[in-house]
């Protein structure tokens, strides 16, 4: 095994919004578009010798940078920015490219870096929007007085990342040459869901989120086994907030007790009745059925008969 190192670093992280459509629609211009976009980061990262790449991710288009100093990290994202907004790309569509800045510790293995605080970058990343560049607290506090000329940032509030951890002041990167006008930020605060606040951060189930992320795109009914204790409640609510994008109408957590009902679950969604479920695209995840489990099971069956497009989640 290699050695671990714990180091204070600002991350850059950017991705091309929407890349997927881009690849089916127009696989050739994109591929164009991507070896141009890299060659441009590419360029900017040699003007700022602070910084380094990070081996990919399997992410295809996206960028994963650490600085040492935060100051270089906003001028290269900066620069980026302000060439991405005036390159003209070879795709019939908008190309657009989303960054993110955190600054916090992460542990250093093999080249690569661990930790919540990367985790934390990627989320806020995942809430840009195309062309905009976000700034979490932490980074806007290590530049304080050490912005480039015409550079400021706006405060655009509290929210709440898909880590359901405590809410991340989030601002914005502004400058004349880039686009400042952009739709309120894409956060758990915008979505219909009653997901608790996490008291720490989900660290070491990257591969079991994954596995249960993935079963929820593909079963209307999941089952999370274990003895008590071992983190299944955690788990489900870091996956049903992984998935919130797929449930318009709604995440909604509930204890699980011989005394819950489909009613108690619909008045939980803001719903009159269990039938209103019908057209409703909801996800339930139903806590602590292990120590009712018969009702647990008989109240899914229910759900899952009522509302054609609703989604159980059971631990």
């Amino acid at each position: 095994m290699g050695s671990v190192n714990s180091e204070f670093f600002t991350v850059l992280f950017t991705d091309v919004v929407e890349s997927a459509a881009y690849w089916e629609h127009e696989a050739q211009m994109m591929a164009e578009a991507v070896v141009e976009y890299d060659a441009l980061i590419e360029e900017a990262l040699a003007a700022h010798g602070d910084g380094t790449a990070v081996r990919p991710r399997g992410e295809g288009d996206g960028r994963f940078l650490v600085f040492h100093h935060a100051s270089s990290a906003v001028a290269m994202a900066l620069a980026t920015a302000r060439r991405l907004a005036v390159t003209r790309w070879p795709t019939i569509r908008p190309f657009a490219v989303r960054m993110a800045l955190l600054t916090g510790t992460a542990a250093r293995r093999q080249g690569d870096y661990y930790g919540p605080d990367v985790n934390r970058a990627a989320r806020l990343r995942g809430v840009a929007h195309g062309g905009q560049v976000l700034l979490s607290r932490s980074t806007v506090q290590a530049t304080e007085g050490s912005l480039p000329a015409l550079t400021s940032v706006r405060d655009l509030g509290l929210h709440r990342l898909k880590d359901l951890s405590a809410a991340e002041r989030i601002f914005q990167l502004v400058h004349p040459d880039l686009p400042h006008d952009f739709p309120r930020l894409d956060t758990l605060d915008m979505r219909r869901h009653n997901l608790p606040v996490a008291v720490s951060q989900l660290v070491g189930r990257v591969e079991e989120l994954a596995e249960v992320t993935g079963l929820l795109a593909q079963a209307r009914c999941l089952a999370l086994v274990g003895p008590a204790g071992c983190g299944k409640t955690r788990l489900a609510f870091q996956a049903a907030a992984d998935a919130i994008e797929r449930y318009p109408d709604g995440v909604w957590q509930l204890d699980a007790d011989p005394t819950v009902d489909a009613e108690a679950i619909a008045r939980v969604a803001g719903l009159q009745t269990v039938e209103d479920l019908v057209k409703q695209k909801v996800l339930i995840v139903l806590d602590g059925c292990e120590r009712a489990q018969r009702a647990a099971a008989e109240l899914c069956d229910r759900l899952l008969q009522v509302g054609p497009h609703l989604t159980s989640v059971i631990g």
